[in-house]
């Protein structure tokens, strides 16, 4: 069975406790995981560097922890288990490596989730606030019909981030796109952009529901039916 990243309400884990342990220490900043894993932020604060993370996994499964990473290590005491919680944060050259102490830290998580994966540094235009502006100013560009700049503002975040970007983001920005080449007549544009998601648009319900678990099989299937709504609208193009 396949499984697809969605984004739904976390699991919640507060890391207060911390212990010392010599390295690098970690730069602020929001690191990203790809494929819409999650994300990491650290900010500078008074008690040392305070980190949050937001990782998804498959069919909804979710986990969230926060707290202050001191020599890059956090440990938090887990009620009803044996084990603690151990993060371990190894910064590198463009990312940050995550590691999490399976038995306790996994219980703050979903089955199909994990706090331990590669974060990394991405382009500005990729950062969480800097992403949510530029989907605003399409939106803006859109609705008043200047179809030329919604374009390029969304092209630009496609194209900068789409590897940071879970299939349902992806997608929802593929159908965007779409609409607004075909409001400018660009029909080769659209079919290419299309093109490599051919296969999803081609899929029947029937084989969305029984190719992917339950929750993301409900989020794909309205997106893969407006997209081969719109390659249609794009192949009909003069």
């Amino acid at each position: 069975m396949k499984s697809l990243l969605v984004t739904f309400p976390f699991i919640t884990l507060l890391f207060t406790n911390t212990v010392f342990a010599g390295s690098a220490s970690l730069a602020p900043g929001e690191y990203i995981a790809e494929h819409g894993r999650g994300t990491l932020l650290v900010t500078a604060r008074k008690k040392g560097l305070y980190f949050k993370i937001n990782a998804y996994g498959a069919n909804g499964h979710s986990c969230f922890a926060e707290g202050i990473a001191e020599n890059n290590i956090n440990i938090q005491k887990v009620d009803g288990l044996n084990e603690s919680c151990t993060i371990t944060f190894t910064p590198k050259a463009d990312l940050v490596v995550v590691s999490a102490s399976e038995d306790g830290c996994q219980g703050f998580c979903g089955a199909r989730a994990s706090l331990a994966q590669e974060y990394f540094k991405t382009d500005e235009v990729c950062l969480s606030k800097n992403k949510s502006k530029s989907l605003k100013l399409f939106k803006t560009y859109y609705s008043k019909k200047t179809y030329d700049l919604a374009e390029k503002t969304l092209r630009t975040v496609f194209d900068s981030c789409k590897k940071y970007m879970s299939i349902f983001e992806q997608l929802e920005i593929i159908n965007d796109l779409a609409v607004t080449y075909k409001n400018l007549n660009k029909k080769d544009e659209c079919v290419s952009l299309i093109k490599p998601f051919d296969e999803t648009a081609d899929m029947s319900e029937s084989d969305i529901k029984e190719g992917y678990p339950p929750g993301d099989a409900d989020n794909l299937l309205p997106l893969a039916k407006k997209l081969k709504f719109n390659r249609e609208l794009c192949r009909g193009l003069k």
